[in-house]
């Protein structure tokens, strides 16, 4: 068992400590109370936390930076009702670009497209995502093993029209369901 961070390495003046601190120690869950460090780049580590306690990740999601929500987004194992916050709305308060994320636009469509694709999110917090596929949500969608098979014929219809510039075949059978062979190629996209 580690023993706790407590005051010491957590607070340490010198950015660039605690900057390593949240690199290297992302199994330590003492680890949490750098979500709020002042830095966007010593919080967003955090977010990447292999198990991320309920209090830290809201106070994560209720960080403007986009660097902060970008790394929320991908974190598999994050509440998924933040995860589906962070989908609808970008997360509360609205999302501001930081050094690492300077357009904001771009960092909104990253957070949309990596919770989307998280298995973490719940699948109502998709559905408008999967009713009008758009290219980029329906590439990260198809990565997902929790839909409807006859929902990954479209989202892979959409998502090739996008690499290829026409759709690929998909063998569907008469329901719209995917045979094994082809859905293991819609999961590999």
């Amino acid at each position: 068992m580690t023993e706790p961070l407590g005051d010491g390495l957590a607070s340490w003046p010198d950015t660039a400590v605690r900057l390593a601190l949240g690199d290297h120690a992302s199994a330590r869950l003492d680890v949490a109370q750098l979500a709020d460090d002042e830095n966007c780049s010593v919080a967003a580590p955090t977010a990447h936390l292999w198990e991320l306690p309920q209090k830290p990740a809201l106070r994560l999601s209720r960080r403007a930076e986009a660097c902060v929500r970008v790394a929320l987004a991908s974190n598999m194992h994050a509440p998924g009702a933040i995860l589906a916050d962070l989908i609808e709305h970008g997360g509360w308060p609205s999302m501001c670009p930081c050094p690492h994320w300077p357009d904001a636009v771009a960092a909104m469509c990253e957070v949309r497209r990596l919770a989307a694709g998280n298995p973490a999110t719940p699948v109502a917090a998709v559905e408008r995502l999967i009713a009008e596929p758009e290219p980029v949500f329906a590439l990260a969608l198809t990565s997902r093993a929790d839909l409807p098979d006859q929902t990954y014929v479209v989202l892979f219809y959409c998502a090739t029209m996008t690499t290829s510039g026409e759709p690929e075949p998909v063998n569907a059978d008469e329901n719209g369901r995917i045979g094994q062979r082809d859905r293991a190629s819609v999961h590999s996209v």
